[in-house]
């Protein structure tokens, strides 16, 4: 699934707002739901979290090079079991990284940037 969104995010004619990849999961028969949003079941559960931990997506991965967004919504038509549809698309992760680094930005690397407003100034 992970492979398919990052195929879509190439095939994708702006990446900014890249292609979602739509599924389909089925749960068993009498798996109970949370009683929280999104209601997912233990194995709905347990497959969002195969996807975080897929290695170009996993925050400690050296491979990580994506970050994931999963959306998962109505139900589909029960035939004896819990049918749920969801979308997965992925981001390059590289706007975070050059967030994080500031690039000139940061007020504690750059003292100009610092607010003064609160700074009582001594007089003599």
């Amino acid at each position: 699934m992970v492979a398919q969104a990052i195929s879509a995010y190439a095939q994708s004619p702006r990446q900014a707002d890249p292609l979602w990849v739509r599924g389909i999961f089925t749960s068993p028969a009498g798996d109970v739901r949370e009683v929280r949003p999104p209601f997912l079941t233990a194995h709905q559960r347990a497959f969002q979290r195969a996807l975080y931990y897929h290695r170009a997506i996993y925050h400690r991965s050296p491979d990580k090079g994506w970050s994931l967004v999963v959306e998962w919504q109505a139900e589909a038509p029960r035939v004896g079991a819990s049918r749920r549809l969801f979308r997965v698309r992925v981001f390059r992760d590289t706007s975070g990284a050059r967030h994080s680094r500031g690039a000139g930005r940061s007020y504690v690397r750059n003292p100009l940037l610092r607010s003064r407003a609160a700074v009582q100034e001594e007089r003599a």
